[in-house]
């Protein structure tokens, strides 16, 4: 009987002791982390850590090979500053974890000591590796942001959007994808998504900005339906201009402006007629994000809200004689004030996903936005798989315009991708 209790309480107390270093979570005060950006440097760390699998492939089951989309973190203690405590590379919920020890295998001391020396090369602070359980939570958060402002994998398919990751620094498709090539339709912030908005934006971007030209859409094609009023099919006419986004810190932004296009770019003119063109020449949104988490008194998943102001600006033509001239009428009976019209006010924008799943994405993403005094946007994705999943989309004016429904509805779908 002894010998039992014995075993048992032996047995409990490894499980005890397993689980306490399982459980282990850096101490914010003891440690700092961030995420290593240069490019130079992420790519001789992930030869490193590629070489080191391939001389010890015995290895390979516990050490992940690097992907495009992962991320590099530092964590150093604020009691040995001369050495990496960790490093964690990885992306979504799955990250490898490498000890010093094996840092100290895999890295040479030049490199090491290279990337300890913060200041000498562009990083960001990091609150994953502080946050338990792989950090999941901030996990989803970026999850959450590379919605909008970058790409969670390497290449985007989508009725809104395509996304095709390349990379400055090898021509091989294995090394990392620092840019992106970008071709977007209609700007669902400011209340126009999809072919509404009568442009394409087509760019390049990285995981802090995105800069772009604008041109006139090159189809018409209604991937939804107009709810109010039935019999009327409108749009925003396109142009030519460029346009700007950012994303530092909290911080989110985007500017524009567009000139009215050509009367040949039919496309463009197809849902309206020549002595009717209404044109978004200008615009910007700004706004700041933040985490709800703390905030909430129940688990939905992840919820980030976005307050913040908008503008945009809707000039008012007609082509006489080939040429644009300016417009005061309104072909819904009531003239405006100028041949420009400004729309402006405060934003809010409310983004979630539920919990993310093993393969590092929410089953469910949702949406609700309004711009006060002008619209009210929703939508719903439903994510099949971490490649594959549909959308839809709603979208109500407070005031009925010339090239906008009052409320539609629009349906779409996304393939995203890895090499």
């Amino acid at each position: 009987m002894k010998y039992k209790i014995l075993k048992t309480s032996s047995f409990l107390f490894f499980v005890f002791l397993s689980y306490l270093f399982a459980q282990e979570e850096l101490d914010p005060l003891k440690f700092e982390a961030w995420v290593v950006e240069y490019p130079g440097y992420r790519l001789l760390i992930k030869n490193a850590i590629i070489n080191y699998r391939d001389m010890n492939p015995d290895e390979q089951a516990d050490i992940h090979e690097p992907k495009t989309s992962d991320k590099y973190i530092i964590v150093r203690s604020y009691m040995k500053k001369g050495d990496i405590y960790q490093l964690w590379f990885g992306s979504g919920s799955k990250f490898t974890i490498l000890d010093r020890k094996k840092v100290e295998w895999i890295f040479g001391k030049t490199l090491r000591e290279t990337l300890l020396d913060r200041e000498g090369y562009f990083s960001n602070d990091t609150r994953i590796v502080f946050m338990g359980e792989g950090g999941k939570e901030q996990k989803a958060i970026d999850y959450l942001n590379n919605l909008t402002t970058w790409s969670n994998t390497d290449l985007v398919l989508g009725l809104d959007r395509v996304v095709s990751g390349v990379s400055i620094l090898s021509p091989k498709s294995t090394e990392a994808a620092d840019y992106s090539v970008v071709a977007r339709w209609g700007n669902e912030q400011l209340g126009y998504p999809y072919r509404s908005l009568g442009l394409i934006n087509i760019g390049v971007l990285n995981r802090f900005f995105e800069l772009g030209v604008q041109m006139p859409t090159v189809t018409t094609y209604l991937n939804g339906m107009v709810i109010e009023p039935t019999d009327v099919d409108r749009s925003l006419n396109g142009g030519w201009g460029g346009y700007g986004r950012f994303s530092l810190k909290k911080f989110n932004g985007q500017i524009s402006f567009t000139t009215p296009a050509h009367e040949s770019d039919a496309a463009s003119l197809a849902l309206t007629d020549s002595a009717n063109v209404n044109v978004m020449s200008l615009s910007y949104l700004f706004n700041f994000s933040l985490h709800l988490k703390e905030i909430l008194p129940f688990d939905i998943g992840t919820v980030v809200l976005k307050p913040g102001i908008f503008s945009y600006r809707v000039a008012h033509r007609s082509i006489v004689a080939e040429k644009y001239v300016d417009r005061t009428t309104n072909s819904l009976g009531n003239d405006y004030d100028s041949a420009d019209t400004d729309y402006r006010g405060l934003f809010l924008r409310l983004e979630g996903i539920s919990k993310l799943t093993t393969g590092g994405f929410p089953r469910l993403e949702y949406t609700a936005q309004l711009l006060v005094g002008d619209s009210f946007l929703t939508s719903v994705t439903a994510n099949i798989n971490g490649k594959f999943g549909v959308s839809a989309t709603y979208v109500q004016f407070i005031e009925e315009h010339e090239w906008a429904p009052l409320q539609a509805a629009y349906f779409g779908a996304r393939i995203s991708l890895n090499p």
